[in-house]
């Protein structure tokens, strides 16, 4: 997977112009959304993401940037991980309209917190706990087990630049269909 310094930006002027609360919503719908994408789909980038935390300001395009780069570095095919960045920032973007609030309130500052929040959500919608299909991501409890972090700005840092492309996706989300 080549990541390419040219076409992508992560802080684009639509993005600059919403307000906390709008980036904070689209960033928790985007990694609620892609934990649910990858959740069966074997990735050794999956142990590195699971190690992620990010800052209030963070963007669910700079999440989607840095989550790209990790796949990149280990090797895994484009173009299903665009496909899951796609759906995951499409979703975001529809789903915050409806549910501002809800997502602020449920926002995370990890991966490893929204693990936890998707695992929560598990037992209030099933009642019991429901595991993730095998191959995805591990229990949120095994990762806080592991301490280390590796905030966004690093992973991002780790290219020398803040460009890169993402297929099909250049700046706008509105034509984006949810398969």
């Amino acid at each position: 997977m080549t990541v390419n310094a040219h076409t992508y930006r992560s802080n684009t002027s639509e993005e600059r112009g919403k307000d906390l609360e709008d980036r904070i919503s689209i960033r928790t719908a985007f990694v609620a959304r892609f934990i649910v994408l990858r959740e069966g789909k074997r990735s050794k980038a999956h142990r590195k993401i699971e190690h992620m935390g990010w800052h209030e300001l963070t963007s669910a395009r700079d999440l989607a940037l840095a989550f790209k780069i990790l796949f990149a570095e280990n090797g895994d095919r484009e173009e299903p991980v665009d496909r899951d960045l796609r759906r995951a920032l499409g979703h975001a973007e529809r789903s915050a309209r409806f549910f501002k609030g809800e997502y602020a309130k449920r926002a995370t500052l990890s991966f490893s917190e929204a693990l936890v929040d998707y695992e929560r959500s598990n037992m209030l919608l099933f009642g019991t706990p429901v595991g993730g299909r095998p191959g995805g991501w591990r229990p949120a409890q095994e990762v806080a087990r592991e301490s280390t972090v590796v905030m966004v700005p690093e992973v991002l840092a780790s290219t020398g630049s803040s460009l890169v492309t993402i297929a099909g996706i250049d700046g706008g989300l509105d034509d984006e269909e949810d398969d």
